[in-house]
């Protein structure tokens, strides 16, 4: 209800600190702050491009946002809210995910590719290729993979965060495009799981080891 009220036009991703609710507004090209317990909108950043991902990092204080319009990926400190930080994704920077134990953040971008950052030197350390360009993607909670959903290629895209590459791939022909992104990475689990909603057969498709088609063959390599 309280974004309802406050926002009118589209939005993008969200992330929250404590009580408060950081909202990428895609329609208004803003960053906005919203205090859960009063209700009320009590900041906005404003001067972005397509805002689209967003995270807020609890070890350094600082907000992550990607946004769409220029690839950028953009940093603030949690404090002050003012930019410290610009990396250039190159074009269509969407989701963010961080690494919190190696310091690293992923950015979904372009027409197929994982970018991943350094923070601490604030650059981009790797391109990680995709047959697509990323709709969403988790990171294994106790592991070091990464699965990334690809509905381009209709595929669940599994990417070994060492390598910096795809080492495996999860595919059904039955698949329509995959909207649901591949999620279930939280505490308790450390075996995400990929939700397919317009697959034309009867069991869930589920990732593990890798990743195991729901008949139960062996995944396809890359």
């Amino acid at each position: 209800m309280i974004l309802t009220r406050l926002l009118t036009r589209p939005v993008g991703h969200a992330a929250l600190r404590r009580q408060r609710l950081f909202v990428a507004a895609l329609g208004n090209n803003t960053v906005e702050v919203i205090d859960l317990a009063a209700g009320n909108r009590v900041n906005s950043i404003p001067g972005l491009r397509e805002p689209q991902g967003i995270a807020y990092l609890s070890n350094s204080n600082r907000i992550v946002v990607a946004c769409a319009g220029d690839g950028s990926c953009r940093i603030f400190d949690g404090r002050t809210y003012r930019q410290t930080t610009t990396i250039d994704c190159k074009s269509d920077a969407d989701n963010v995910r961080y690494d919190a134990a190696a310091g690293r953040l992923y950015v979904g971008c372009g027409d197929g590719a994982l970018a991943e950052i350094d923070l601490e030197r604030g650059r981009q350390t790797a391109s990680i290729p995709l047959p697509g360009h990323p709709e969403s993607f988790q990171l294994e909670t106790h592991g070091k993979r990464i699965f990334v959903n690809v509905p381009a290629a209709r595929q669940i895209a599994v990417i070994d965060r060492e390598k910096r590459a795809v080492v495996a791939s999860c595919r059904h022909p039955g698949w329509s495009r995959i909207r649901t992104p591949c999620a279930g990475s939280g505490p308790s689990s450390s075996e995400p799981r990929s939700r397919t909603p317009r697959q034309s057969f009867g069991r869930p498709h589920t990732c593990r080891e890798g990743c195991r088609t729901a008949a139960g063959r062996s995944p396809r390599r890359s």
